[in-house]
């Protein structure tokens, strides 16, 4: 076993385990459950409790959880199981290799007392506090749909049926691309709903050959301007999950 528990609260640590390192992407890692193969952790990107906009991330990462879930209800998309922002302390040992000193104090503020700390090289240890968040969700099993793919007309057919669901909803995917579609067993998904947004107005809708462009040519998109409150989309979500 990789990793560890997700947090040290008693009713979520029986149940996910980190488990082998599937994938790695900007927003953070995905791991196998170790407790249960049919599901995957995602470990997201740190957020620093020094960060005086931590609040704010979190609130992100939050927007993320819904829309996935509400994808997943959906049937486009993994099922969500679990959402978990964890406080943990994070200690990191200079002695691991040369690049981690820089790449430590990177994280902080220039100036700040921490850099000060790290960049002290009597110091060969420090430890700081920061949110983690999680979200375990169904394991798709499966390959990235290939270009060869989605120029048969059948493949590019239920792509865009599953895009017109997603502009049904008011939700704009901002990085649709070969790597976000995965072909499973009979089906089709979207995955990866880092940059995925609930929309008051929707951009105008796209015709399949617009779609397949977009997504070939992995164009990417912000839809931040205009977006829902957290209440619409929790109303559109079928099961309430707290932090």
């Amino acid at each position: 076993m990789t990793g560890g528990y997700l947090c040290l609260s008693e009713n979520i640590k029986d149940r996910y385990t980190l488990g082998k390192l599937i994938g790695k992407g900007g927003e953070g890692t995905v791991y196998l459950n170790h407790d249960d193969p049919t599901t995957v952790i995602k470990k997201f990107s740190q957020i620093l409790v020094a960060d005086p906009r931590h609040k704010k991330r979190i609130k992100e990462y939050q927007r993320v959880f819904r829309i996935s879930k509400l994808i997943g209800d959906m049937g486009i998309g993994p099922k969500v199981y679990y959402y978990k922002v964890c406080k943990q302390l994070i200690t990191v040992n200079f002695n691991d290799g040369p690049n981690v000193r820089p790449r430590t104090a990177a994280i902080f503020p220039f100036g700040s007392k921490e850099v000060k700390i790290i960049r002290d090289p009597n110091i060969t240890e420090f430890s700081y506090e920061a949110y983690i968040p999680y979200l375990v969700m169904e394991n798709i099993e499966g390959h990235e749909i290939t270009e060869e793919e989605l120029e048969n007309p059948e493949y590019m057919s239920k792509v865009y049926e599953m895009y017109l669901q997603l502009y049904s909803n008011h939700i704009a995917f901002g990085d649709i691309h070969t790597g976000n579609i995965i072909v499973g067993d009979k089906r089709l998904y979207f995955i990866d709903f880092s940059t995925a947004h609930s929309l008051k107005k929707m951009p105008k809708m796209k015709t399949i050959e617009e779609l397949k462009y977009d997504i070939l040519e992995h164009m990417i998109y912000n839809y931040e301007t205009t977006p829902l409150s957290e209440t619409s989309i929790d109303s559109q979500v079928s099961q309430a999950y707290s932090l």
